[in-house]
Order: structure tokens, then sequence, then C-alpha cells
């Protein structure tokens, strides 16, 4: 009995689903931990919840306008960084440490590397590491 193996790069499962539609049922999947989060911890949450979002929206924006690449933000995947970094933080970061985090996961380790697909890293949780090592005090 021979069996044929392909070998080939992910996804493996092919759907008619966009990009865009995928990212969305994400974002839907993460509005009850979101709202939670805001009713729990109260307008700070919301407030890091916006500026990792907003950041994320605008950072990849501008960074595919200054390297002349087509806009990519219509497939909502910064929106899922973004969201998916806030709810890695606690209430207490400040709201330029949400900004530089998120610069950084979407810029550095997303947008350099190719956009959705093809960079090294999840660039959400990349970008709380790097605020864990940029941020975090030694005693």
């Amino acid at each position: 009995m021979e069996t044929n193996l392909i070998l080939s790069s992910s996804p493996h499962i092919h759907t008619r689903d966009s990009s865009r539609r995928i990212m969305l049922d994400v974002i839907i999947a993460l509005l009850p931990a979101a709202i939670a989060g805001v009713i729990i911890f109260g307008a700070k949450a919301l407030g890091v919840i916006a500026a990792c979002v907003i950041t994320a929206v605008v950072s990849e924006a501008l960074f595919n306008l200054i390297v002349h690449k087509q806009q990519t933000v219509g497939d909502l995947s910064a929106v899922v960084t973004g969201l998916l970094l806030a709810l890695n933080l606690s209430t207490n970061v400040a709201i330029w440490q949400c900004v530089v985090g998120t610069v950084f996961a979407i810029v550095v380790v997303k947008c350099l590397f190719g956009g959705i697909g093809k960079n090294f890293a999840n660039p959400a949780i990349t970008g709380r590491v790097f605020m864990l090592l940029a941020f975090s005090s030694v005693a």
C-alpha cells in the first residue's frame, strides 16, 4: 500500500470564508471577554482596549501608506491584534505603553514580515513579550 503525502503550508483546511470574515468571527468571539473586562475593571479597561485597537489600525494604515502598499486595514486583522494585546494587559498599564507595544506588534512583527499569514510569531503576544521586557522594572 503506497500513500501519497502532500506537503503544503497552512491553512490546511480551505473554506470559502475570506480573511475578513474569519477576523470578524474572532472579534465576535472576543467581545464577551472584552465586555466582562470593562464591567469588572471599569473605564480603565475600556481605555486600554481603545488605545490598543485604535493604535493597531492607525499603525497598519500609516505603514502601508508610507511604504506604498495596498491598504490591508479592511481585513480586520489589526483590530484582532489590538484586541488580543489589550486583553493581555493590566488596567494599570500606562496608555503610552499600550501604544508603544501595539506599534511594535503591528509594524515590526506583522508588517515588516509581509502581513497576515507571513509573520514569524503571533503579533499580539510578541508585542506583550516586548512590553514585558521593555517596561518591567528589575528590583
